[in-house]
């Protein structure tokens, strides 16, 4: 687990949904700890991600960071599959069968991306002076 030497940004950690893997990120990449051995797994070289989240099957990892993009990992592999570019990504949320992402905005939006395309299906606005920042 992270030590308190790494103490420069820390994002809000993710777990897999079998609870197998931990997501965190500091230090320029995503560290990802395998829960059952405690070891860490992989690492994931990325640009300051503030929210991470696991699709149900924990086939997939959707990074946020603050470089306007969403990248999403095959975390067991350690390989970036896809960036979408999206203004002010806040919150992410898998459905349960890993067919949508849901994406957070700051400007009050939900984008809502189809997983087999990552194209953008629908925009969903909400109050433009809030951010959306906790998708579940």
């Amino acid at each position: 687990m992270p030590s308190t030497e790494y103490a420069f940004y820390l994002s809000v950690p993710s777990f897999s949904r079998e609870n197998s893997l931990l997501a965190v990120y500091f230090n320029n990449a995503v560290h990802l700890w395998d829960l059952r051995t405690g070891e860490l797994f992989k690492k994931l070289k990325t640009h300051y991600a503030s929210y991470l989240t696991f699709s149900q099957n924990g086939d997939l990892l959707a990074v946020s960071n603050y470089a306007d993009a969403i990248e999403i990992w095959d975390p067991h592999e350690g390989i970036r599959i896809h960036t979408i570019s999206t203004s002010d990504p806040t919150g992410l949320a898998f459905s349960s069968d890993g067919s949508l992402l849901a994406v957070g905005g700051k400007n009050g939006t939900i984008r809502l991306f189809e997983t087999a395309s990552w194209t953008l299906l629908r925009t969903m606005v909400g109050n433009n002076e809030e951010s959306i920042n906790h998708l579940t």
